[in-house]
């Protein structure tokens, strides 16, 4: 059976426990009573009851984290929910409908947000979570040749050889690999994988909860933890609606990585800043100006979001964007190195600093990403030397779809602020779509 229940790890501290962890845990209570099982006294009834202590003899009472997502069947009874997809062991057991609240969008976490879009596993999966069918070969095969993710820059040979040779050992990496490649052959090819693809994406990131929650102990786990990271994340960048996705997975990156670092737990990839800017100087030599006009374009719509702001985090990426855009004016180069920062910048945001940006009803914040998508175009010159072979502009056009789902939820009085980013993402999606290769 496909089992989407989540086990809560107590080993460490995941830096993304805000976003990708799961909802709940299955509880240690036993599974034929919602009670824990009486235990003989070894106290011999001659010496009589023990006296109870008193609040003060027993010290504070020990913390623990309250759960408010659990079904209603489950807070009307008073009793520990797993808050498992479609319903919890409690409810199951008493065939009871198991309804939970309502969780607004910005604060839904990964885990709940594919749960709640995922439709049913493919069979193999289903029954033996460990065995792969002759899809999943395929998928294997084609995330070495055509859908390993670029980043971090200068690291195909880890991705094409060293993470497929270990990949078998941690089957939370090996699901993050498929997922990635189902996901990428549904956009270049005719065939719909999306339910094999959102099935690995659902498994990958129980393993990784679950692997994140451990201690690394041996040469690639690390690595094993960053590979599935960045698969997740460049899945999700093929994803229809799921920017919020996207900028959560970016964030786990950052954060991932700069823990990583800090550790010396990376053995194969090579991920720091400096090794990154190694690698990409030669390759940003000789590259044309941006047409200046683009650039002027950019100031001018910048500089009319200037006055509604409204607070602090769409200030700090508002500024971002705009020296970005100064950047431009000044070489290509300089304004691809701004560009690439400001993937950094998510990472650093504090949670509720995040979540106040990425929150989709964040208006303003919708307007500055469309921005951002905006001037990836614009300098999509200079992206295209990360890669190590032909830029996938399937990817750019899926973020053109992430635009128009912005484009609809801006309200008519602040249309005219998101006229510059869709010249920019029509036109290159018209383009984009003539080019886009077919691999079958």
């Amino acid at each position: 059976m496909f089992d989407c229940s989540q086990g809560s790890g107590s080993g460490g501290t995941s830096p993304f426990a805000s976003s990708v962890s799961p909802n709940g845990s299955l509880g240690d209570t036993n599974m034929a009573s919602d009670t824990p099982q009486s235990v003989p006294s070894r106290v011999s009834k001659s010496l009589g009851a023990p006296k109870p202590q008193s609040s003060s003899q027993l010290g504070p009472r020990k913390g623990h984290k309250k759960s408010r997502g659990g079904c209603f069947s489950c807070k009307r009874r008073k009793i520990k929910c797993q808050e498992t997809l479609p319903a919890c062991l409690n409810c199951l057991r008493r065939s009871l409908e198991c309804k939970y609240p309502e969780v607004p969008t910005h604060e839904v976490d990964m885990m709940t947000v594919l749960r709640r879009h995922m439709t049913k596993p493919s069979a193999a999966l289903q029954s033996t979570p460990t065995l792969f069918s002759m899809d999943d070969m395929r998928f294997f095969q084609h995330f070495i040749l055509n859908a390993y993710p670029h980043l971090p820059v200068n690291n195909s040979q880890v991705w094409m050889q060293t993470v497929p040779a270990f990949s078998h050992n941690y089957d939370y990496l090996m699901h993050a690999m498929l997922g990635l490649a189902a996901t990428h052959l549904t956009s270049v090819t005719n065939v719909d994988y999306s339910e094999a693809a959102l099935s690995h994406r659902l498994l990958a990131i129980q393993g990784f909860n679950k692997a994140l929650s451990k201690k690394i102990e041996k040469k690639p786990d690390g690595d094993a933890l960053l590979a599935t990271m960045y698969s997740l994340t460049f899945q999700s960048a093929f994803m229809s609606d799921s920017l919020m996705e996207f900028l959560i997975m970016v964030r786990g990156c950052v954060m991932l990585s700069n823990q990583l670092l800090s550790q010396s737990s990376i053995a194969f990839f090579v991920i720091d800043w400096y090794s990154h800017q190694q690698y990409m100087e030669p390759r940003l030599d000789s590259l044309p100006f941006v047409d200046l006009s683009l650039a002027d374009g950019a100031e001018a719509s910048l500089e009319a979001l200037k006055f509604v702001l409204e607070d602090e985090v769409n200030g700090f990426y508002y500024h971002e964007l705009t020296n970005v855009v100064s950047g431009i004016k000044v070489s290509s180069k300089l304004g691809y190195w701004r560009l690439v920062s400001i993937y950094n910048v998510i990472g650093m945001l504090s949670d509720a600093k995040f979540n106040d940006f990425a929150n989709p009803n964040n208006t303003i914040g919708q307007i500055l990403l469309a921005h951002f998508m905006a001037l990836e175009v614009v300098l999509l010159p200079m992206l295209e030397r990360e890669y190590e072979k032909t830029f996938p502009t399937n990817q750019l056009i899926n973020r053109c779809s992430w635009f128009d789902t912005i484009e609809k939820s801006v309200p008519p009085e602040f249309r005219h602020f998101i006229q510059w980013p869709a010249g920019i993402l029509n036109d290159a999606r018209a383009r984009w779509k003539s080019m886009t290769p077919s691999i079958l």
